[in-house]
């Protein structure tokens, strides 16, 4: 279990422009939301998604 990989994509839109940081050893450090959308018969929606890249 210890190899096992998990791989997510989403399609959305950005919710704010992201923000790039830096930590200090020098690696670059990006924070941005997306907005993805949902449907159903029933209903529709939108889920926030938070994401940190390195």
């Amino acid at each position: 279990m210890a190899n096992d990989l998990n791989q997510c994509n989403f399609i959305g839109r950005l919710g704010r422009d992201p923000e790039t940081r830096y930590a200090p050893n020098g690696e670059a450090i990006c924070n941005f939301s997306i907005a993805c959308g949902w449907k159903t018969r029933e209903k529709e929606g939108t889920e926030w998604v938070s994401e940190v890249r390195t």
